[in-house]
């Protein structure tokens, strides 16, 4: 048995000049969530409780054509049982510009490409996923740091990442530095995503996802890829 509640403060505040569709426009923000939960029932003796703070502030910052953003996502959790633990996770921590077209983001961000719930063959960005919380319920997961490139034009994306295997984050068993490219369209109703990347001292990857939403409440998803060997993945939800 697990009982949950939380609260959720969001909100921003604005400074806007009075020409600033001219002169450009500013916008602070910050968000706050605390979740707290006990579990019980459990065959381990003794409660175990949990309260968790995530504080996410933001800057963003455009003038004409040129938009900067400043994001960081902070995450407190305390533990307690037998004994009281706590911890502080800088889950994102990012810079980022647009100009016309083109996009550019460097530091540490949580970049997902696979679209499976329980495990995924193409998100080779994605972090870690816990089997304990495959969705991240609990937002305890932590980006890598890296550096990307972003094309959009009208229902056309292409993405370049250099991702780390340790520069502004902890290393994880089986991180690799790496290089990756995505093309990602929408073709009737299918938003649709080819892969390719390069782990260092690895094979080489390349596969492809797709989701779909039916209707106001189902959600059809498909990955495929092929490194060593060759996986295949479909799934849906109901919501």
């Amino acid at each position: 048995m697990v009982l949950a509640s939380g609260w959720m403060l969001g909100g921003g505040l604005f400074a806007e000049r009075a020409a600033c569709q001219q002169a450009g426009d500013f916008r602070p923000a910050l968000q706050v969530i605390n979740e707290g939960s006990w579990a019980a029932g459990l065959r381990a003796p003794g409660s175990r409780l949990t309260d968790q703070l995530i504080v996410q502030p933001s800057l963003r910052y455009r003038s004409g054509d040129q938009k900067w953003r400043l994001s960081a996502s902070l995450a407190g959790q305390v533990l307690a049982g037998q004994e009281t633990k706590a911890r502080l996770r800088v889950r994102e921590a990012y810079l980022g510009a647009e100009v016309g077209d083109f996009g550019f983001v460097a530091g540490k961000r949580i970049l997902r490409w696979g679209v499976g719930y329980a495990f995924t063959s193409t998100g080779v960005l994605d972090p870690p996923r816990a089997p304990t919380d495959p969705a991240d319920r609990l937002s305890l997961n932590e980006g890598r740091g890296m550096a990307q490139l972003d094309w959009i034009r009208g229902a056309h994306a292409v993405t370049a990442v250099w991702a780390g295997a340790g520069v502004v984050q902890k290393h994880r068993p089986g991180m690799r530095e790496t290089v990756a490219m995505r093309y990602n369209t929408l073709v009737s109703g299918f938003d649709l995503s080819l892969i390719a990347s390069q782990d260092r001292g690895r094979r080489r990857f390349i596969g492809g996802n797709f989701t779909r939403v039916i209707g106001d409440a189902y959600e059809l998803h498909g990955e495929f890829a092929r490194r060593d060997r060759s996986s295949f993945l479909i799934g849906g939800k109901y919501t």
